[in-house]
């Protein structure tokens, strides 16, 4: 970093230029090299730079079979096993975590960390393979083992504290979720890494998470510090400038997101990420559709389609996000039965789902309001007591949410439509108190809960 102070070297350029120089450093050092080896592969691993991250441990592991250090070989062989599972390779990780336990478990006086660590590596693998359960109990042994982490050992309880945040998200506990993520940027920030990459991280995990749960100002905020941090470090990636335009979008400053999305597609194309690109035009294509270029908005949602059906798999639950998509782009062109039959289509793909989809909730209450239009009143109270309904169970933790909020909307609309205004007042006075939350007092639907509101109080009043 000293090397040429009249140019500013970047991250890629850093780690780029490590290994000759740890090759030649350390060349008869062969402890220290396959220490700085090993971290060297985990950067790229956190670059997801896998083929690298692999050749460096190949080479780390080498350095190591010439010194007899237990602690450095199992280091190394819990990386691999970590580098299996980003591979989707799970065999073979379960194989290379059993020898490095037991190896653990032979050895007295083992240093907390690295068993802190190899418990959170064995859980991350868990989590790619949809063990929630086994994951869970690794996240929460590797923070037992750590207790009271000493000062050179709080990086590893922060990177754990991160793990088992997200994993909570996926086991349906957004709010406990939350907390381990905040605890770990707070941990960071008193360590004075609050601006680093993995803050960063953390925060987008942050963010993607309250998202999930239609916590959508908060969601922003997060998305706005992590797109800061990135682009501290030369800029952000195609996906945080998508969640960061998403939330925009939500909360009624489409034009604001359009530029966002204009760079990530750029971008993305640029990485070369097909699958990259088409979630872009997919779901960022409703900007366009709300600042009525209605022809910008058939292009983008056309072309994501076309390129998502011949990269996924049959039956994938992205099918639901592109069917959600059309159906918006329906609406907007004033095709109401085409709209309803894609958004029925949307509901069946998340239904057959395992996991609990946000976008179902959107979905089934732009159903109730699109079969509302239609005249079909008892399928839209279906709907929107449905919507409710999940909007309920996908908040567990918070006190309010965004998709409860506009679901108690579509709800107040169908009981206004069959002459129960006292309960359509009561659905759209909880609505505008979960929305002005979660949402902002500005957000689109927490205007159109209050225009509604106000509406039916008119009513009553003209009428005396």
């Amino acid at each position: 970093m000293t090397e040429s102070l009249d140019k500013p070297f970047t991250t890629a350029e850093l780690l780029e230029r490590a290994e000759p120089v740890l090759a030649r450093q350390f060349a008869g050092v062969p402890a220290q090299r396959a220490h700085l080896l090993t971290q060297l592969a985990s950067l790229h691993l956190e670059g997801m730079n896998l083929k690298k991250a692999e050749a460096l441990l190949l080479s780390a592991r080498a350095a190591a079979k010439q010194v007899p250090d237990v602690s450095l070989q199992v280091g190394i062989e819990c990386h691999v096993a970590y580098l299996h599972g980003l591979n989707n390779a799970f065999d073979p990780a379960q194989k290379t975590f059993d020898g490095a336990f037991e190896t653990l478990r032979a050895t007295p006086d083992i240093d907390r960390a690295l068993v802190a660590q190899c418990l959170q590596f064995r859980g991350d693998v868990a989590y790619m393979r949809r063990d929630t359960k086994a994951a869970f109990a690794d996240m929460k042994a590797a923070l037992a083992a750590l207790g009271e982490p000493k000062t050179e050992d709080r990086n590893q309880a922060i990177s754990t504290r991160n793990s088992l945040g997200i994993l909570l998200g996926r086991m349906s506990q957004p709010a406990a979720g939350a907390a381990e993520f905040r605890g770990a940027f707070t941990e960071l920030e008193d360590m004075g890494r609050g601006r680093t990459q993995m803050a960063g991280v953390i925060q987008q995990n942050l963010a993607i998470l309250l998202s999930r749960a239609g916590q959508r100002q908060a969601s922003l905020e997060a998305n706005q510090r992590a797109l800061d941090i990135a682009r501290g470090f030369g800029g952000a990636t195609p996906s945080l400038e998508l969640h960061y335009a998403l939330d925009l979008i939500e909360l009624g400053r489409s034009r604001e997101a359009i530029p966002l999305i204009e760079h990530a597609l750029a971008d993305a194309k640029t990485r070369g990420d097909r699958r990259g690109v088409a979630y872009i035009e997919v779901e960022g294509a409703r900007a366009w559709c709300l600042t009525d270029d209605l022809s910008r908005c058939v292009e983008m949602t056309s072309m994501g389609r076309s390129d998502l059906t011949a990269l996924l798999r049959p039956g994938h639950t992205s099918f639901g996000t592109i069917a959600l998509a059309r159906a918006r782009l329906a609406a907007a062109l004033a095709d109401l039965p085409q709209a309803r039959a894609l958004l029925l289509e949307a509901v069946a793909i998340f239904d057959a789902g395992s996991e609990p989809i946000s976008d179902e909730i959107r979905a089934l209450a732009l159903l109730a309001r699109t079969e509302l239009q239609l005249g079909e009143l008892d399928a839209a109270e279906v709907h929107a007591v449905r919507a409710v309904a999940q909007a309920r169970d996908a908040m567990t933790g918070f006190d309010h949410s965004e998709w409860l909020g506009s679901a108690l909307v579509a709800q107040g609309m169908v009981q206004q439509a069959r002459s129960r205004s006292m309960a359509a007042r009561e659905s759209w006075q909880a609505a505008l108190t979960d929305l002005q939350a979660a949402a902002g007092d500005t957000a689109t639907a927490t205007v159109e809960a209050r225009t509604l509101l106000a509406s039916s109080d008119e009513g009553p009043r003209k009428q005396r």
